[in-house]
């Protein structure tokens, strides 16, 4: 028996038709009528009408007939244009998620949904699948969770999977998307996928203690805060420089000495990624080239260390005993670490 379709198509006039609160574009009015977009669209209903169905649903509520499910831009346009009917879609019967599914599946297909709208509408098929699954289940798991939303609206394992990572964090805070998408804010969508790809699953993966310690929620808010200090400010530099960490420490040494070194990281806000894998770098080389490379950068830097020495006038600083004496400390410890490197390079340790 074929399957009951759940809607069918009409021409209504567009004045009968509510605007959803709960749109996941989460667009002002102000800011669908500055865009240039928009704008055309407009010239297009207005000369050729809206071509593609909005989808609604009954409503009969504050004197209109129905609640948009989808199309609120080419809604916008129609009225802006006078038009005086715009071809629907009606859904007869719904809940929200299949709503929201419904609505999904034609913007995935158009390619119109930003990364983070597409995060909006999944938090709502996500928890109605979770809630659905637990009714047989007492215990559910993120894969089968994953497996059912893949299942559900289409998505490839990769797109979803960052979807997911995404929504990690908005579970903590709704408002991390609208940070996204405002332009004057540093947290970008690939910023949370990689946060988590990259350092959250790795110390999920190597050191569950600290995920005890912490938390996984503190964990989060703590390389978040770091992101929107500027602490962290390229989307890649997890990639980059955390992950790296994760696949290298091999041994228990290495394994411990990071684990220190991500310690410091959670610990202290203005602590960066790059700090991090420089000690690590320093005290375990991955490979001959970066022996080499860090052999030339610290050859350059005794150079321009050894210049800059070479240019002092010890007598200009007896006017200044606090800077005289702080160089003078740093200069000692700096021996001392020239002296140990020197020992452990003629003992053949590094």
């Amino acid at each position: 028996m074929a399957k009951q379709k759940k809607y069918k198509i009409d021409e209504i006039n567009p004045n009968r038709i509510a605007f959803n609160p709960e749109n996941v574009r989460d667009e002002s009015e102000e800011q669908i009528e500055s865009d240039e977009n928009f704008q055309r669209l407009k010239e297009s209903v207005f000369e050729f009408g809206v071509l593609v169905p909005l989808v609604v649903k009954p409503l009969r509520k504050d004197n209109k007939d129905y609640l948009l499910i989808d199309g609120e831009r080419r809604l916008r346009a129609a009225l802006s244009t006078n038009q005086t009917s715009v071809p629907v879609h009606i859904l007869t019967k719904s809940n929200k998620t299949e709503e929201m599914l419904y609505a999904f599946q034609i913007h995935m297909l158009r390619k119109e949904w930003t990364r983070t709208a597409q995060a909006r509408a999944l938090k709502t098929i996500i928890d109605q699948t979770r809630s659905e699954i637990t009714k047989d289940k007492l215990k559910v798991s993120e894969e089968e969770i994953f497996d059912a939303v893949q299942e559900k609206t289409g998505y490839s394992e990769n797109s979803l999977r960052d979807l997911f990572r995404v929504q990690k964090y908005v579970k903590y805070d709704n408002t991390i998307l609208d940070e996204i998408d405002d332009s004057k804010s540093n947290i970008k969508f690939s910023h949370l996928v990689q946060l988590e790809a990259s350092f959250v699953e790795q110390v999920k993966r190597m050191y569950p203690e600290l995920v005890k310690h912490y938390g996984l929620k503190t964990i989060r808010e703590k390389v978040i805060e770091k992101v929107r200090l500027g602490v962290i400010d390229k989307t890649r530099e997890p990639m980059n420089k955390l992950l790296p960490l994760f696949l290298n420490a091999k041994t228990n040494e290495q394994k411990s000495f990071l684990k220190t070194l991500v310690i410091e990281f959670l610990d202290k806000k203005q602590k960066t990624s790059d700090e991090i894998y420089r000690s690590f770098e320093l005290k375990y080389p991955v490979n001959k080239e970066d022996l080499i490379k860090m052999a030339d950068q610290a050859e350059k830097k005794m150079e321009d260390l050894e210049a800059i020495l070479n240019s002092f006038h010890a007598g200009q600083f007896s006017i200044y005993k606090a800077l005289k004496d702080e160089l003078l400390n740093r200069i000692a410890s700096l021996v001392k670490v020239l002296n140990q490197t020197k020992s452990r390079l003629s003992k053949g340790r590094i």
